[in-house]
């Protein structure tokens, strides 16, 4: 899979542009603030239906515009498709080869891409909310059923939540039930996603930070081992009713993949307290390297690879590390204030925009 063409309508500094890329490595240089992480940003926002950097779609119109609009060709199954975005103040349409969509979730597993940014060091020291989103962006990137159920327990968990606040508990059985349904299989999906990316970041942390230093990935659950559906379904169960008036007191569900988080250890060590600020760069740039390449084994295509100031957070040899890494992926979106990080290093570049 490659992105070919992308037109960009009042969208952050952009007016009106449109880019040709490389099915190889894209190179976009320029000064700070013109443009060159909202290019990523657009790339982006046409995979997933959301930005990186903000959680406000609205922001990404140009100043003092009501609208933006977003325009995609790419090759997937070596078939030419279409993406559209349009996005005012009062409403937000996505065509996929011109059918309207009926939300922006519809993207999720078209264009399918991974973002590098300096932001991620938040996945290290961040809250668990960062790291449980991390983990939901990817599984909805390639499962479907898991956009569903991750519905489906928010949707009755706050009709839980609303009967807990106003002590009434004689419905509450069967928004618990659905919730555990639910809930049982969100946790088997992040399981099962964790251990695939512990496995490809081992190796890849290794090569970026040139130490042998052994990492390992868990998900730190309300269930404290990795149990059968089944089980994890009776579990949660047990939970939302035996909890049922402790949770009453403070009107929320204490107990769920809602509270999940995901931990990341270096040599045994929790990284957001022991590694040091190189160690937790190289672990972020692993982290992402190993979501690309289990992206691609659960999608069946390759994913854009989108790294944004790629020398901004990483010494000169880490960074010449991650260049000689992305080498051996497909598309890839490279950002930077200069093309000194890329002599001699980049062999497959084709391209290089200047913003």
């Amino acid at each position: 899979m490659y992105l070919k063409k992308l037109y960009l309508h009042n969208f952050r500094l952009y007016k009106e542009v449109q880019f040709e890329f490389s099915p190889h490595v894209n190179v976009i240089y320029g000064e700070n603030g013109t443009g060159k992480t909202s290019l990523l940003e657009a790339i982006s926002l046409l995979g997933i239906g959301r930005s990186f950097r903000t959680h406000h779609t609205s922001h990404l119109i140009k100043h003092e515009l009501s609208h933006f609009y977003l325009e995609a060709e790419f090759i997937k199954y070596g078939i030419s498709q279409h993406l559209r975005i349009c996005y005012s103040n009062t409403e937000k349409k996505v065509w996929i080869n011109n059918t309207l969509q009926g939300s922006a979730s519809s993207l999720c597993g078209t264009l399918l891409n991974v973002v590098l940014s300096p932001l991620d060091i938040e996945l290290i020291g961040g809250s668990p909310q960062g790291r449980r989103h991390f983990l939901d962006v990817h599984l909805s990137q390639t499962n479907p059923l898991y956009m569903h159920h991750l519905a489906r327990y928010t949707r009755a968990m706050k009709q839980r939540n609303q009967l807990l606040k106003n002590k009434q508990l004689l419905s509450i059985e069967s928004w618990e039930h659905e919730m555990a349904t639910s809930a049982a299989f969100i946790v088997q999906q992040r399981i099962l996603l964790v251990s695939k990316l512990e496995a490809h970041a081992s190796v890849l942390y290794g090569r970026i930070s040139n130490r042998e230093h052994p990492i390992s990935f868990s998900l730190k659950s309300c269930s404290k081992k990795p149990i059968a559906a089944d089980e994890l379904f009776s579990f949660y169960l047990e939970q939302y009713h035996k909890n049922r008036y402790k949770e009453m007191l403070q009107a929320t569900t204490l107990y769920g993949p809602h509270r999940d988080d995901l931990q990341l250890h270096i040599s045994g060590e929790e990284a957001r307290s022991f590694a040091s600020e190189g160690e937790k760069r190289s672990l972020v740039s692993a982290l992402r390297l190993a979501e690309w390449y289990v992206l691609r084994d659960g999608g069946g295509v390759n994913p854009l690879m989108l790294i944004d100031e790629v020398s901004a957070t990483l010494d000169s040899n880490r960074c010449t590390q991650l260049l000689s890494e992305v080498e051996n992926l497909s598309q890839v979106f490279l950002t930077a204030t200069s093309l000194e990080p890329f002599k001699g290093v980049t062999k497959e570049m084709r391209e290089i925009l200047c913003c």
